[in-house]
């Protein structure tokens, strides 16, 4: 199974569902490396116990989309910072802790982000602040986010420094780790999720010639409140698909409890094509799960995928077979019949005949129609009495094998 991507957007299957927004979420994730915003020569009135200091930073702003709980990741660096210590104090390995408050999307209250290291502490050294991270919801695929007050802690030693002006919301585009084979933007109400997922996909083709196309995806993020407790859910998913240019959705349904907090599983998918193909390239586009049959979560990919998938060949099916033998006209005839419930049995009979415990002919024979048929003369019959045939239908990849049994007698 290869993977390639495709550039382009698919359309997005979006609806609204019977939860409130704020009940369900589920979440996404694409590749890139997080791009940054900054904010530069941000002035900060800090405080070092009682003594007042300045301190000029860049503020960097990342965030990323976290694989396991669907959430956005809020990163903030700041560098370093002044340090008004007396250049006497000197704490080796000494414990940082930075905490910043920030407001995203223009929320009531300010969310903290907090940060740890262990480093030297150096008076009149500046501070390397620890990165400072947390998760936020989204309800757009970018973050608005207002820079607040600064707290750091080194050992006992405590700065705290707030913007001298109030900075502008930076606009900080929210990325997506790299790494799975499908990434969606997912959207339930207002609010926006990612969904990463890795996909195990197989072609199988049938005794009838069909193929069946399936597909497993991971378990979906659920940040839906605890409370949410639902049980004995229908949830089904369609997953956008084609191969040998036809339209080809692959859909799946169980029925199963949903729980808030709890990852959501994904049904097994599947679509049946009619391709003679050995060899399938099978594009993988947007994706949509439905809940109970009234919350719909529509989920558009960022690169439509194209994974090459080898088909299987069918598996063998059960055979029976049926010998019979006549002697007559100084020579025996044998007739074997082979029959299965998918199509007519090709390949070889194998024939052995004994007069007791003793070989006197052996010989391999290939269906015609699905029939066999040996002849062994009186040369290789030299005594009187009955004689055993065992044939054995040798089979193949397509039909197992079988074997039957007959006797006749020579006079």
């Amino acid at each position: 199974m290869q993977f390639r991507s495709i550039r382009g957007r698919g359309a997005a299957a979006l609806a609204s569902g019977a939860l409130a927004a704020s009940a369900l979420a589920i979440p996404t994730v694409l590749a890139a490396p997080a791009q940054a915003t900054l904010a530069e020569d941000v002035e900060f009135s800090c405080m070092f116990g009682s003594s007042p200091f300045s301190s000029t930073l860049d503020v960097d702003v990342t965030a990323l989309w976290d694989k396991a709980t669907g959430r956005a990741e809020l990163s903030v660096d700041v560098g370093s910072m002044a340090n008004p210590a007396p250049a006497f104090v000197s704490i080796p390995n000494a414990a940082h802790e930075a905490t910043i408050a920030v407001t995203v999307d223009g929320a009531a209250s300010p969310i903290s982000l907090t940060g740890s290291s262990v480093a030297n502490f150096q008076g009149q050294v500046p501070i390397d602040v620890p990165v400072m991270t947390g998760l936020v919801g989204a309800k757009a695929e970018s973050l608005s986010v207002v820079i607040g007050d600064l707290d750091v802690t080194v050992g006992s030693s405590e700065f705290s420094c707030s913007p001298v002006e109030t900075p502008s919301a930076m606009v900080v585009p929210i990325e997506f780790p790299e790494g799975a084979d499908l990434n969606y933007v997912c959207s339930f109400g207002s609010n926006r999720f990612a969904y990463m997922t890795d996909v195990d996909l197989a072609a199988q083709r049938s005794s009838g010639g069909d193929v069946t196309v399936s597909a497993a995806l991971e378990d979906m993020p659920n940040t839906a409140p605890a409370f949410i407790v639902l049980e004995d859910q229908a949830i089904t998913a369609t997953l956008e698909a084609g191969a040998e240019g036809a339209s080809m959705d692959m859909t799946g349904g169980h029925t199963a409890d949903f729980t808030g907090g709890v990852p959501v599983v994904i049904p097994a998918l599947s679509a049946t094509s009619a391709t003679a193909a050995d060899d399938l390239s099978v594009t993988l586009g947007d994706f949509a799960l439905s809940v109970g049959g009234t919350t719909n979560i529509g989920c558009t990919i960022a690169e439509a995928a194209l994974v090459d998938v080898s088909v299987k060949a069918p598996p063998a099916v059960k055979t029976t077979s049926k010998t019979t033998a006549k002697y007559a006209k100084k020579k025996a005839t044998i007739t074997t019949t082979v029959k299965s419930s998918a199509g007519t049995p090709k390949g070889k009979v194998s024939y052995v005949v004994k007069k007791g415990k003793k070989k006197v002919a052996a010989a391999k024979v290939a269906l015609k129609a699905g029939k066999a048929k040996l002849v062994v003369k009186k040369a290789k019959l030299k005594k009187t009495g009955k004689y055993t045939v065992v044939a054995t239908y040798l089979g193949n990849a397509s039909f197992k094998k079988s074997t039957s049994k007959a006797t006749f007698v020579v006079k």
